[in-house]
């Protein structure tokens, strides 16, 4: 069922996980020092003290020193790809929901979703672990992992763009550490480098990067308020995973402390290039509560509130999965040595049979090891034949013809001499 269930591509599903990928806990910022950048302002080249990440860091953290604990009524329209059950792009939809955010910092997060006063889904977080409760379908499921096995890919799962432990950033409510710190991403990777402080390339505005759970942050500030205009999710690559434009900031009331307030921004703008999702959430009545009841950051709780029945355990699908993997990548492994040792194999019959061969040849009558003498050179011959010669005349006169000889015969007869009367005949 667990599998089935992370192929399923529904409707109400991916409404309620596009805008759950954004759902999130806190994250250590790593941080940067002073410098001094070349910064073109106006077309004009000018070089531009920046400040040092102390003083950026406490302008930032007294901006948000009131905000340890937020909540406020959202409405949140949401754009992103129509795909059919094959997965191909078909158009894009424009859904609305309504829902309510509760924050109290570091980690605490609460964001539950409706859509025409039914309960679509419930993303939240504690210190120790994430859940998402799909409630659109006829089946509620509840899906619960921990921070410690977390894992960049767990968003795909949810069908989410991003990991719920990164939302929290997205809003520009965290303080940032008061000094630099280089964050680890597992006992493999090296340690990150240190984030900077540096000025935009127009130099109006201050550019601090920090290293996060899985890659890197950017966060655009005002020089002098220290106003946070935009906040970006690099991957480990650097490209941009998602980024969030915040404007209309407003005074969130501070219970107990009339005339007081934390600037909030009411409208956050969320974008993700990976699949071309728009977020537009706007806070609508942001306060900041003495207490926000507990029972919203209980899971067990939660599940037992919402009636729900179907538990996927992530952390355990995931190991299941990365055993599969694994026993995935061991058959390969032997498929390939033993395609290896066949090739081997034939090789080596190939190379006995051209030994057999070359043993049933006449042997040469040299010995071995006898230097082989080079062939006699023949002289070349000119491939242009001669032209006839005509043949010579003779200077002397031809001889006479020779009279041909009578064969050897018996020796004849004498002839007898026959008289004549009145003529004598000759006797031979």
């Amino acid at each position: 069922m667990n599998k089935c269930y992370f192929q399923t591509a529904g409707r109400a599903r991916s409404v309620a996980g596009a805008l759950a990928g954004f759902v999130a806990c806190a994250m250590i910022q790593a941080v940067g020092c002073g410098s001094a950048d070349k910064i073109t302002d106006g077309g004009a080249a000018a070089t531009r003290a920046t400040p040092s990440y102390a003083t950026v860091a406490s302008g930032y953290n007294a901006r948000v020193a009131g905000a340890e604990r937020l909540t406020s009524q959202i409405s949140v329209i949401i754009e992103a790809e129509a795909r059919d059950e094959s997965g191909a792009v078909t158009g894009r939809t424009r859904d609305q929901l309504e829902g309510n955010l509760s924050i109290v910092r570091p980690q605490r997060v609460a964001l539950r979703l409706d859509k025409v006063g039914q309960n679509v889904a419930y993303l939240g977080c504690d210190e120790r672990s994430y859940w998402w409760f799909d409630m659109a379908g006829k089946e509620p499921t509840a899906i619960v992992g921990t921070h410690r096995n977390a894992t960049p890919r767990d968003a795909a799962d949810f069908g989410l763009p991003v990991h719920p432990l990164e939302f929290i950033e997205l809003l520009g409510v965290l303080p940032l550490p008061s000094s630099p710190v280089v964050a680890l991403r597992d006992a493999k990777s090296p340690p990150l480098q240190a984030p900077a402080v540096r000025w935009s390339k127009d130099g109006r505005l201050l550019e601090v990067t920090a290293a996060s759970r899985w890659g890197t942050r950017k966060f655009t500030l005002d020089p002098v308020t220290y106003e946070p205009s935009r906040i970006d999710l690099l991957d480990e690559r650097g490209a941009l995973a998602v980024g969030s434009v915040l404007s209309r900031f407003a005074p969130a009331a501070i219970e107990g402390k009339p005339g007081s307030g934390v600037p909030i921004a009411t409208k956050v703008e969320l974008s993700i290039p990976a699949n071309t999702t728009r977020v537009l959430m706007v806070l609508a009545d942001p306060r900041i509560p003495l207490k926000v009841r507990p029972k919203a950051f209980d899971v067990t709780a939660l599940i037992e509130a919402y009636s729900i029945k179907n538990f996927i355990d992530h952390d355990e699908v995931k190991l299941r999965r990365n055993s599969q993997l694994e026993a995935q990548q061991a058959e390969d492994r032997r498929a390939s040595e033993a395609l290896k040792a066949r090739e081997k194999a034939l090789l080596e019959a190939a190379k006995d049979a051209e030994a057999k061969r070359a043993a049933a040849l006449p042997k040469v009558l040299a010995a071995p090891g006898t230097p082989v003498r080079p062939a006699s050179r023949v002289p070349a011959v000119d491939p242009t034949p001669e032209p006839p010669t005509s043949p010579r005349k003779s200077l002397s006169p031809p001889e006479p013809p020779r009279r041909s000889q009578p064969p050897l015969s018996e020796p004849s007869k004498p002839a007898e001499t026959v008289k004549t009367p009145g003529k004598p005949v000759p006797k031979n």
